[in-house]
């Protein structure tokens, strides 16, 4: 059985044009960050959503993973070899990425400070030389500690609104001073536009989630709570936080990583 089945969405925001352009281009781009090569990546784009389109989803899901069992695919860190084995080393590096960003951030705290990583469905926060006391937390209740700063590494848009901002509250109830969110935040110029970038990103999602990380990413959740940079700002800012940073994540799907200080 499919868990959290998006199929009907999936389908229902596909038969937009502009978002199915999106989702072709945003697979593409994915396609060719995991090694399948420049001349191949829209053709294959294509045909995934092709198989979206038609099949129910338990059909689709073993249709492409079948698909990418047998696409070539080559890195500068694998040998010659297909999509679904080279996936994983780019999730390998864009985790790195994420850890050396918030590094960078966390660069003027004292050495032992405490860190909590919430990040149930995402790679856990690494350091290339040890500084910081990092705990991977799972959820509300492991953030009960003397912890500095919590990371919310890609967690909120994977919880139902109520449980992220259960997820928000625990945060602020405890003794973190300092709080920096990861999301693939939408964006657009107007509401039309950021809705469009919305399902975009659903889509985009069940592809790194269902498709290419094949049935051991099926009890993944698929919520798509997401908003823009703004709107996390805003909802934080209502509950005590300063921003103080934002920065773009260069790597895929497009994320913004925004940095809160607790208000006096």
């Amino acid at each position: 059985m499919v868990i959290n089945d998006p199929g009907e969405q999936i389908r229902q925001s596909l038969s937009d044009p502009a978002v199915r352009r999106g989702v072709v281009e945003a697979y593409a781009r994915t396609f060719r960050s995991a090694g399948v090569a420049q001349g191949q990546t829209l053709a294959l784009a294509e045909q995934v959503i092709g198989i979206l389109e038609r099949a129910p989803t338990e059909q689709a899901q073993a249709e492409i993973y079948e698909l990418f069992a047998r696409t070539p695919a080559k890195t500068r860190f694998t040998a010659q070899t297909t999509l679904n084995e080279t996936f994983p080393s780019f999730l390998s590096l864009r985790a790195k990425a994420f850890s050396s960003q918030v590094m960078f951030i966390l660069q003027d705290l004292p050495e032992e400070s405490l860190i909590a990583n919430v990040s149930p469905h995402h790679d856990p926060l690494s350091q290339r030389v040890p500084k910081f006391k990092i705990v991977e937390v799972e959820d509300a209740q492991g953030l009960r500690g003397p912890f500095q700063v919590a990371v919310l590494n890609n967690v909120l848009h994977h919880e139902a609104p109520e449980e992220a901002q259960a997820l928000l509250d625990a945060v602020k109830e405890s003794d973190v001073e300092r709080l920096i969110v990861i999301e693939n935040a939408t964006l657009g110029r107007n509401a039309a536009e950021i809705e469009r970038d919305r399902a975009v990103q659903y889509v985009h999602e069940y592809l790194f989630h269902r498709l290419l990380q094949g049935p051991r990413g099926a009890a993944t959740p698929l919520p798509g709570n997401y908003d823009t940079a703004d709107g996390w700002r805003a909802k934080l800012e209502q509950m005590g936080w300063r921003q103080s940073q934002r920065d773009s994540f260069i790597m895929e799907p497009h994320h913004t990583v925004m940095v809160f200080e607790r208000e006096p």
